[in-house]
């Protein structure tokens, strides 16, 4: 009897495909009876994909239609790409849309180069929020203090007088936070660090340290060559060490370099917050096609989103194994003169991207180049990750104004929406802060 039904069941699947994906007759070019907005090139990229195989056809349709017909369940990924109209549960429109987007019914474009700018609504939605100053009030709250930077009291890593550090990029697993460092000195860099932390009561606790770098001779400021003998975990360079992502499939984290180079580093994460001091995480570098700015692992997607070196808001996708890219952009977002992106976070269907507002009256960075008219300002913008629309702008503002305040990252943990900063009042007296956004992030 069992098999009888099994049967009967897949008869009437059978037919239902067939009568659903009955492609009716164009009125003037579209399809009446559906969506008729076409969604730009990259949204179409992501949407539909529901196996993520890179392409969308008829086994992507079938996945979506099972799913409507609650015969199959898919997970987050697939759910998030199915959903083509984006009503918030997979339907047969969904399944019927996905198969006329393969049988190239509906135009499914993928830009595989950058796009050209777009005009677009030249208007910020500004979202402000007031920050006390850190010394008088508690939205800057320290993160790691410099001598956890540097080991402990002993100084077991044997670091130059005179170094220190500036903090770059951040990332978390959902459990524990990953926070990459620079340490300089002399004006070099000489070594990056990368820690990781659990989060715990509103604050972060230093669970493990690691030094990567190359041994070095830089100049001091009398030009005399130094000889930088610091002692190194991995005897790998990660330069600037600017953003950092973790990708929760492969368990690793991925380092942008900086903004001049193709290649990245991938660190295997469970050495970098489990196990003995003395282990080594596993490393390679893995090339790019391009240069970027900024990286961030979409858990939802299962993909890499990668900020393009120089475009402030124009972004690519790509695979775990960065074999394919696509890009998009937010062209109706404001461009400044002033400002640059930090880094790029995602969250669900959402991208946050950190700005940094200069300050300066010279090309140097110094708390002593400071433009003191200026207030600090630290700017986050959110962006919709399908429908390629900016949202709003979270502007953090503070009567601040003589030291540097550099926002350089952000992530969502424990449902907080938590912005990285290095606040500096000398070029050596520096704070490593983080600051809670949740109560205006809705």
């Amino acid at each position: 009897m069992f098999y009888n039904r099994k049967r009967l069941f897949i008869r009437h699947l059978t037919a239902a495909l067939l009568l659903i994906f009955a492609v009716p007759a164009p009125v003037n070019g579209i399809f009446a009876a559906e969506k008729t907005e076409i969604a730009a090139p990259e949204r179409l990229f992501l949407l539909g994909d529901a196996d993520m195989n890179g392409a969308v056809n008829s086994v992507d349709a079938r996945l979506a239609l099972r799913a409507s017909a609650q015969v199959q369940e898919l997970d987050e990924a697939q759910e998030l790409r199915a959903d083509y109209d984006e009503n918030g549960k997979t339907t047969s429109s969904d399944a019927r849309c996905i198969l006329r987007i393969g049988a190239k019914l509906l135009p499914f474009g993928s830009s595989d180069q950058l796009p050209s700018p777009q005009k677009g609504d030249p208007a910020r939605k500004n979202k402000p929020v007031e920050l006390q100053p850190f010394s008088e009030g508690n939205d800057f709250q320290v993160l790691f203090t410099t001598e956890e930077l540097h080991g402990g009291k002993d100084n077991p890593y044997g670091d130059p007088e005179g170094s220190y550090f500036l903090l770059q990029g951040a990332c978390t697993d959902g459990i524990y936070g990953y926070f990459s460092f620079i340490m300089k000195c002399y004006g070099a860099t000489i070594n990056a660090r990368i820690v990781c932390a659990e989060y715990k009561n509103g604050a972060f606790r230093l669970k493990k340290l690691t030094v990567f770098g190359e041994k070095q001779t830089i100049s001091d400021e009398d030009g005399n060559p130094v000889v930088v003998n610091s002692v190194v975990d991995v005897p790998h360079n990660l330069f600037h060490a600017n953003d950092i992502a973790y990708n929760s499939v492969d368990d690793v984290i991925a380092v942008q370099y900086d903004g001049g180079h193709t290649k990245i580093g991938l660190i295997s994460a469970a050495k970098l917050r489990t196990g003995n001091s003395g282990d080594v995480p596993d490393f390679r570098e893995q090339s790019l096609p391009l240069k970027i700015g900024s990286i961030d692992y979409c858990e939802a997607l299962k993909s890499y989103i990668l900020g393009v070196a120089g475009k402030a808001r124009y972004f690519a996708l790509a695979d775990r194994n960065f074999e394919r890219i696509r890009y998009f952009g937010y062209p109706n977002a404001v461009e400044e003169e002033d400002c640059g992106r930090q880094s790029v976070c995602s969250a669900g269907r959402y991208i946050y991207a950190v700005h940094y507002i200069l300050r300066h009256t010279g090309n140097e960075k110094t708390p002593q180049n400071i433009d003191k008219s200026r207030p600090v300002k630290l700017r986050v913008e959110k962006y919709d990750l399908l429908t390629g629309k900016y949202i709003e702008t979270i502007e953090c503002r503070s009567t601040e104004t003589k030291y540097i305040v550099e926002g350089e990252n952000i992530f969502r943990l424990n449902g907080r929406l938590l912005l990285f900063v290095n606040y500096a009042r000398t070029k050596k007296d520096r704070q490593f802060c983080f600051v809670d956004l949740s109560r205006i992030d809705e």
